[in-house]
């Protein structure tokens, strides 16, 4: 459970989120909502400029991978680790507020997932001097 292997999933995650909901705004739409009549152009926009955010992540993150202990790294670790708990947050206040159907926890195991791993990693990265 190392930070390379942290920052490749989280690259490939961010990947594949981010193709979809770059590209694919409707079908994302149509899986995650329960009421598919929310999609409009608006949310479709917003949707598109999530996905290039985690885009332009992912390659962050897999630029990151075989960097060594750094300032640079640790944020890095922290970004993705804050980044999933909110995730975790939003994504259950949607599922439990009829919002999102039940495939968004998929997401949000995910995130947890992802987020427990940033957690274990933080506390390794502490050593760092500026």
């Amino acid at each position: 459970m190392n930070t390379k292997n942290f920052f490749t999933l989280e690259a490939i995650n961010c990947v594949v989120f981010g193709i979809i909901l770059f590209f694919f705004p409707d079908f994302i739409g149509q899986e995650y909502l329960t009421n598919p009549d929310l999609i409009n152009e608006a949310s479709k926009i917003v949707a598109k400029g999530y996905g290039s955010l985690l885009l332009a992540m992912a390659i962050a993150f897999w630029l990151s991978r075989k960097s060594g202990p750094s300032i640079a790294r640790h944020a890095m670790v922290v970004l993705a680790t804050f980044s999933n708990i909110f995730l975790i947050i939003i994504h259950s206040m949607a599922i439990l507020g009829g919002v999102e159907t039940a495939i968004a926890w998929g997401t949000v195991v995910m995130s947890l997932i992802l987020a427990i791993w940033g957690l274990t990693l933080i506390p390794k990265e502490k050593d760092i001097t500026v």
